[in-house]
């Protein structure tokens, strides 16, 4: 979890990033950075995310993309 938090916080230079933080809904994440995100997460714990997954709500805060990771995984 806190690999992810760097992670944003790192590629947005906004340092306030929190588990509950609204990403989409406050811009911080624009397309891009979505798309390397999601590559950033399937290298790094190892899966792979469905298409039907890629759902705005899967990615709204860091919350969202654990649980995300977690089903996964599983």
């Amino acid at each position: 979890m806190e690999r992810l938090i760097e992670h944003i916080k790192r590629e947005t230079k906004v340092d306030d990033i929190t588990l509950t933080t609204p990403l989409l809904e406050k811009k911080i994440l624009d397309s891009l950075q979505l798309i390397q995100l999601i590559a950033f997460i399937e290298s790094s714990y190892g899966i792979t995310i469905k298409a039907e997954d890629l759902v705005p709500e899967h990615f709204q805060t860091v919350n969202s993309m654990m649980g995300l990771i977690n089903r996964s995984k599983g």
